[in-house]
């Protein structure tokens, strides 16, 4: 390995107020995504009490009076993250990666003929009701379309953006996913002993 290869660095950070991570994290960011640093991160910590709300939110979902937040000295922070509400606090630990996703050459794409076994996905019961499975299963800049639209909140001109592409290719990278992850979390209800189990669907 060359000074020149990126490597992937873990750091331990301890305890840090969610609004100072999340000033880390953008720096971060910013020396990755501009090429002031080679490296990619994973920074562990863990937060004080705190209620974060993302831009899907808008707080209706607390269920601790905001009044009383100060007297269990926990903090509401307004984010624009995606989801809804989160708690995070002492004892919780919390990864956020940031890694420089690949550019892809155009006209990119995973056609691969064939079902879900061609693929190499199990359609055991307990692997196809498990969406971190079968995300796993996806191609990586697949899945990071998928977490940045359904679970970030993301918009595909957002995600566009920040891979350097078109907004049709986060959509049809998002399409494509939803047709790989079908069978997968559909599998559970074609199979024995999946009764009474749920799976999500897209």
């Amino acid at each position: 390995m060359t000074s020149a290869d990126p490597r992937f660095r873990v750091r331990w950070l301890g305890r840090v107020a969610y609004d100072e991570g999340l000033d880390l994290q953008r720096a971060v960011w910013e020396s990755r995504s501009t090429g002031r640093i080679n490296d990619d991160y994973l920074l562990l910590l863990e937060h004080p009490h705190t209620y974060t709300v993302g831009r899907n939110g808008d707080g209706s979902n607390l269920r601790v009076d905001p009044s009383e937040l100060e007297s269990i000295d926990a903090r509401l922070v307004f984010t624009d993250r995606g989801g809804d509400i989160t708690y995070h606090g002492p004892g919780q630990l919390v990864g956020y990666p940031i890694v420089k996703v690949p550019t892809l050459a155009d006209g990119w794409d995973d056609q691969t003929p064939g079902d879900a076994r061609s693929h190499g996905i199990s359609r055991h019961p307990d692997d196809a009701l498990d969406l971190d499975a079968a995300l796993a299963n996806l191609p990586t800049v697949s899945r990071a379309v998928v977490w940045l639209h359904d679970v970030e909140g993301f918009t595909h001109k957002e995600i566009a953006d920040a891979m350097g592409k078109t907004e049709s290719f986060s959509k049809s990278q998002l399409s494509r996913a939803y047709q790989r992850l079908r069978p997968m979390l559909d599998a559970g209800r074609d199979e024995p002993g999946a009764q009474g189990a749920t799976a999500r669907s897209f």
